[in-house]
């Protein structure tokens, strides 16, 4: 069984959770726009079972222009969204978080599982949904694509190389990367 995981296309809003109804608000650039279109090229030979995305919209575009190639169905998982980052941080760019709140910077780095940014999730309740959801696809058979975010695919790679998740890892996820994740009777590999 194949995962592969595509880091959602360049958006130009990272305002997250837009509502789910607000279907005619576009945040993927134009660039972004290119990107997820050439990343549904790249893969279309991969012939998926599943196309599963996260539930924000950056995550849904990107999907929704590689479902145009793929022409599988489209299932949209809450569960695969980014950690939630609270009110004070979501609307920095990652970038900056070190620089605009060094000290909540420094704690969240600190890889304490119950440490979560004012307002969010805990680090450790965002690597149990991932666990989750590896559990969950992971013993399937075929071909699955996940449409997601940096973060998550961190703490996929993490948990499969069985190393400590920091959010500032030396671990680079470009938008549109692939990371390909194989399975054999529960085995990593």
């Amino acid at each position: 069984m194949d995962i592969f995981f595509i880091r959602h296309a360049e958006a130009s809003v990272y305002t997250e959770p837009l509502s789910k109804k607000d279907t005619n608000h576009t945040v993927l650039t134009e660039n972004g726009q290119h990107q997820a279109c050439i990343t549904a090229q790249r893969i279309k030979h991969l012939s998926p079972t599943r196309l599963l995305a996260s539930s924000q919209q950056r995550a849904v575009e990107t999907a929704k222009h590689i479902n145009k190639v793929l022409n599988v169905d489209l299932e949209i998982k809450d569960e695969l969204i980014e950690q939630e980052r609270g009110p004070l941080f979501n609307n920095v760019k990652s970038r900056d978080l070190k620089d605009k709140f060094p000290e909540e910077w420094n704690n969240w780095q600190s890889g304490s599982p119950d440490y979560s940014p004012p307002g969010g999730e805990s680090t450790g309740k965002f690597l149990s949904r991932v666990e989750k959801v590896l559990a969950g696809i992971e013993n399937e058979s075929g071909t699955i694509i996940v449409v997601t975010h940096f973060g998550f695919i961190q703490g996929v790679v993490c948990r499969v190389l069985e190393i400590p998740f920091r959010f500032n890892m030396p671990l680079i996820f470009e938008e549109t990367s692939i990371t390909h994740m194989r399975s054999k009777n529960c085995q990593r590999i």
